[in-house]
């Protein structure tokens, strides 16, 4: 029979990733938005060349062949005035982080709630299953012989008969009934603690 820990809940079960990965997302989008509160510097370079004629004065023309080279360079600086809407986007976006840990916390305190309702279910299982395996199944084997035997022997009527081996079906079936029902909080157990 298998054992679980009582206090254990891996942060790796796929509804606690989703919230953490929710809790990521945000917390990139609040990035990216805080940069837009910075300045901005732009630095820029141009180099031209220009072929035709060219008049400096408006009188005399020269030839550019293509191979003189103008060069501009550009540097401006961008300070953000208007940030209240950028500032409620962030204050929102905290709010949903917050939110979304509460989210969080709420899911993995319910499936350490449900982990822990399984154990105890878990626990009782265990304790008829031990009951089944330690004398019930024996007692369902002895019955049936003793009918038989009995039934062979015309101590024992058919009705008595069919009572006896009913009571010993009942008992069998008590005891896949417990199987089943462990096996299915062995498969909610292993699922919620990602084992």
């Amino acid at each position: 029979m298998s054992s679980f820990s009582t206090n254990y809940l891996q942060e790796n079960h796929p509804e606690i990733q989703y919230y953490l990965l929710q809790q990521q997302i945000i917390e990139a989008e609040k990035n990216i938005e805080k940069t837009k509160l910075l300045p901005e510097l732009t630095l820029g370079y141009n180099n031209q060349s220009f072929r035709g004629y060219y008049s400096k004065d408006g009188i005399s023309d020269i030839l550019l062949k293509g191979t003189d080279r103008f060069h501009s360079f550009n540097l401006s600086l961008g300070i953000p005035i208007f940030n209240t809407a950028v500032k409620s986007r962030i204050k929102g976006m905290q709010f949903r982080m917050e939110s979304s840990e509460k989210m969080t916390a709420l899911k993995a305190s319910r499936l350490q709630a449900e982990s822990n309702n399984l154990l105890e279910n878990l626990k009782k299982v265990q304790n008829r299953l031990e009951y089944y395996e330690g004398k019930g199944l024996g007692v369902s084997e002895k019955l049936i012989a003793s009918a038989g035997l009995s039934f062979e022997n015309g101590n024992i009527s058919y009705t008595e008969w069919a009572l006896l081996i009913n009571n010993a079906v009942q008992i069998t079936n008590g005891y896949l009934q417990a199987l089943n029902e462990y096996n299915n909080i062995i498969i909610e157990l292993e699922y919620l603690l990602q084992k």
